[in-house]
């Protein structure tokens, strides 16, 4: 019995993982509307005709409907299965950082910024519309 269970949480984890490596081999996994709960906002991302991808907020909880350009230009780099290439805007902070982003084991999208090597990395949580 205990070797079923373990061999079924192998088989559960490999197509854990499976899923996960997918969602990073698809450039246009990343469209789609996430949660920051950090900043209790939404944002969305779209793909533009060039094959690039811009992110904006459509929603905040403390100042109602808005629509603020977080990243533009993001591109799908099919070598590091990641999207980069692009800068990202912290409005908080006024900041401009170069942005890396790629899906984590949990399907979340891991939201890197880098200024001079010094940066900050989030989890977005995907929510359907």
């Amino acid at each position: 019995m205990k070797k079923i269970i373990f061999t079924l949480s192998l088989l559960l984890l490999g197509v854990i993982a499976f899923a996960q490596n997918a969602k990073n081999s698809k450039a246009d996994s990343i469209v789609g509307n996430y949660l920051i709960e950090k900043e209790q906002s939404n944002v969305k991302f779209e793909k533009n005709a060039d094959g690039t991808y811009d992110c904006y907020v459509y929603w905040t909880k403390d100042e109602g409907d808005v629509h603020i350009v977080l990243i533009s230009g993001l591109k799908y780099n099919a070598e590091k299965k990641r999207w980069d290439g692009a800068k990202i805007w912290d409005p908080t902070r006024n900041i401009r950082a170069n942005a890396t982003i790629l899906f984590n084991k949990d399907g979340m999208l891991q939201v890197s910024g880098k200024v001079m090597g010094i940066g900050e990395t989030q989890l977005w949580k995907p929510i359907s519309e």
